[in-house]
């Protein structure tokens, strides 16, 4: 298994031998750069899992340097001499995860490289996730635009976040449908929680050809409807489709 990676910034060498030793140690492998100027250097050549950077430095300061990296690519701990805390603090407005005080003790320094890493790990898999289900969502939008059927996609709560072209065209009497909850567009003669795709986002699980009145034009029609869950890659949960048939 590959070590994470951590990149120290520090123009002083002792303290920097001292964070080499403490984080080698801790299983982490580790570089040093001396000044901003290498840190942004390195940071071109290689990926680190967390940059460990010193504000006061010569020829480029900390600050500087995470105004010219991408802290949300790449997490930050500021290093600040004891009395300079309020600079780290507004380092941490600009992106830095977190930030140490020299002289400081190795366990709390660990504790916070840990933390850091950790943070990054879950914010990136999050949007990844994220970045997957908007790209579920555009597929699916592509599949609805050429189904003559009505069909409504909703999410954990019930509003709509997608819908086919007929979907839209029919149910449009009730205004745009998009960010609506369901009921607000089905005007059904069954209660609002027995729609098929409410009993999906209660249960998890499919609910098949279901029959009931719905309000069209203002017109009873009658309908068979059918839901199946959305579901992520990981199987949660996270909305439900809908697909209603005229039956009359």
């Amino acid at each position: 298994m590959q070590k994470d990676k951590i990149l120290i910034v520090d123009d002083e060498a002792d303290i920097a031998l001292i964070l080499k030793l403490q984080l080698e140690d801790a299983g982490y492998a580790t570089e040093r750069a001396r000044d901003g100027v290498e840190a942004l250097e390195a940071v071109e050549r290689e990926h680190f899992s967390l940059i460990m950077l010193d504000i006061k430095m010569p020829r480029m300061d900390g600050l500087e340097v995470l105004s010219r990296i991408r802290s949300d690519q790449t997490p930050v701990v500021m290093m600040t001499a004891h009395g300079s805390e309020d600079i780290a603090v507004d380092a941490m407005k600009k992106g830095a995860l977190d930030y140490i005080s020299k002289p400081f003790a190795s366990e709390d320094m660990l504790q916070k490289v840990e933390r850091a890493i950790g943070i990054d790990r879950t914010r990136k898999e999050n949007a990844r996730l994220q970045r997957q289900l908007d790209e579920e969502r555009l597929k699916m939008a592509a599949v609805l635009q050429g189904m003559a059927d009505l069909l409504l996609a909703v999410d954990l709560n019930g509003t709509i976040i997608t819908a086919s072209r007929q979907a839209e065209s029919v149910l449009s009497c009730h205004g745009d449908i998009m960010g609506k909850v369901l009921e607000e567009v089905l005007k059904a003669e069954v209660p609002g929680s027995e729609l098929p795709a409410r009993t999906v986002l209660r249960t998890g699980e499919a609910c098949l050809d279901v029959a009931y009145q719905l309000q069209i034009g203002g017109q009873q029609v009658p309908v068979l409807s059918s839901a199946a869950p959305l579901k992520n890659s990981t199987g949660d949960l996270v909305g439900s489709v809908e697909i209603i048939r005229d039956i009359s």
